[in-house]
């Protein structure tokens, strides 16, 4: 037995569980393999294999939008694996083995090739089930069916890798992997066009990208070997953090495990020059570029927001585009709305700065406004100007940006989970108070998603999106005089108490 494995072993003989609940797992296991997998794949086959909802499905991924999907998704995966990559064992296990003398190849070699197994089954079976749609619709010769799930595989693989390597890599150049990764997706779809939607000269492109996936699994024990064990351990523990928060449903705790502390400084960030509004603009705006990598992904996802949004206003794409979008409006403001959740913490207390809560309020929305505006305009202005759109597609984007700033006011003012929501709930379809607390959780993103929605609707008619827009108003309106209302008291109580501590 290899010192790896006798860790390991160690590791599984101190959380040793009894038989009978070893025994439980497998039954449930198997109950759920019968009850929801089984129904599924049958599913699949039965849509993939029916003319109608065959092109149903797809439709759901214009051949327009394949390309820069591809491209997100390995540059997403290089950006994820800075902050939490495929290697991430529990902490002991982190530490264990990091500070062993073995192989970090050899070390951490059980959470680095399962997943890069799991992500070219994934990529397989995705192609696989275009194949079969395109086959049920157009009969799709062998070939071009064979290219397509290679290249799926292939696909998943260099996913699975360029996790890896954003783990690997030092933080100064994922940013730069990430954009070689987006170059080399573009060029493989620009010399085979036919590569994931099946044409005839796919071949050749699903040879290039299986090559591509040959060369980076090859490069995996390089990779592996320069792993290192402290980033390992700080990755394990900020998971297992963040994994303990979203059990409790607190997931605004779990993002800020992953809020990178400020080191950009050099530059007071509050001055007392240009009124209120421009001394709360500079300090945001300064406290935001402390964290550049957080504002950058921030930036683009504003860009990528807007972008979106204007494609879902010029053609008519699947729904998924214009919640999609609004959603990555949303997250994109996270860096710029800082402020926002300052406020929202000091607003029932006594006034720090002198001013009302509602003028500090309408003072740190000030840079959201600004930057998530001008951002997913220019988004929005650039996807127009490659698909030929009008002016519907900016203004839906800039609409989505304001609703945005409202919707992350009214996620900073949220309190906490009623007990309510703890009663359970039976139903003949049994207990569903556990999807109120979900709902609850998500209120914000499932918000943002609608909103993409009623913008993506926009050329057509403009009341969802006012109905949307309205609703959250009404909601952050309702939370922030809950809030103030708190305030007063708190003061009224701190007054009468005055009195009575200075008599004794």
């Amino acid at each position: 037995m290899t010192a790896a494995r006798e860790v390991r072993a160690f590791w599984r003989a101190s959380r040793h569980r009894a038989s009978g609940l070893d025994a439980y797992g497998v039954y449930v296991a198997v109950i759920v393999g019968l009850v929801t997998v089984a129904p599924l794949l049958r599913l699949v086959w039965l849509v993939a294999t029916d003319p109608g909802a065959a092109a149903a499905v797809l439709s759901l991924v214009p051949r327009e939008v394949v390309p820069g999907g591809i491209a997100a998704v390995w540059a997403a995966a290089c950006i994820t694996g800075a902050l939490r990559g495929p290697v991430t064992p529990p902490p002991f296990l982190a530490y264990a083995l990091g500070g062993s003398p073995i192989p970090q190849r050899r070390a951490f070699a059980r959470w680095i090739w399962p997943p890069i197994g799991v992500g070219a089954c994934v990529g397989a079976a995705t192609a696989a089930l275009a194949c079969l749609a395109s086959h049920t619709l157009t009969g799709m010769p062998l070939p071009a069916a064979a290219a397509l799930v290679a290249a799926g595989a292939a696909s998943g693989i260099v996913t699975i890798v360029s996790w890896l390597a954003g783990q690997v890599l030092p933080v100064r150049l994922v940013a730069g992997a990430a954009s070689g990764l987006v170059g080399a997706a573009l060029a493989l779809w620009v010399a085979a066009p036919g590569l994931l939607l099946a044409g005839g000269a796919g071949v050749a492109g699903a040879g290039a990208v299986l090559a591509a996936a040959i060369v980076l699994t090859g490069a995996v024990p390089w990779l592996a070997s320069r792993l290192d064990p402290q980033r390992v351990l700080a990755q394990s523990r900020a998971w297992q953090t963040a994994t303990t928060h979203v059990g409790a449903l607190d997931l605004q705790a779990s993002a800020m495990t992953y809020q990178p502390l400020p080191h950009r400084r050099g530059r007071f960030a509050v001055r007392g020059t240009g009124g209120l509004t421009g001394v709360f603009l500079r300090r945001d705006a300064i406290a935001a570029a402390r964290t550049p990598e957080r504002l950058a992904l921030g930036v683009a996802a504003l860009l990528g927001g807007g972008a979106l949004l204007a494609v879902a206003t010029v053609m008519p794409p699947p729904a998924w585009i214009g919640a999609a979008g609004g959603v990555a409006v949303f997250a994109g403001l996270g860096p710029l709305t800082d402020g926002l959740r300052h406020i929202a913490l000091v607003s029932a207390d006594v006034p720090l700065y002198g001013v009302s809560d509602g003028r500090l309020l309408a003072a740190h929305a000030a840079l959201p406004l600004l930057i998530g505006t001008a951002a997913t305009l220019m988004g929005g202005l650039a996807a127009v100007g490659l698909v030929s759109g009008g002016a519907a597609g900016p203004a839906a984007a800039a609409c989505t940006a304001v609703t945005a700033v409202v919707l992350r006011a009214m996620s900073a003012l949220k309190p906490q989970q009623p007990l309510a929501l703890l009663a359970p709930v039976p139903t003949p379809a049994g207990d569903l108070s556990a999807v109120a607390r979900v709902v609850w959780a998500l209120d914000a993103v499932l918000l943002a998603a609608g909103a993409g929605l009623a913008a993506a609707a926009l050329p057509a008619t403009p009341w969802p999106l006012l109905a949307v827009g309205g609703a959250i108003t009404v909601v952050t309106a309702g939370r922030w005089r809950r809030t103030s209302g708190a305030s007063l008291t708190s003061t009224a109580q701190r007054g009468a108490q005055a009195p009575a501590s200075r008599s004794e």
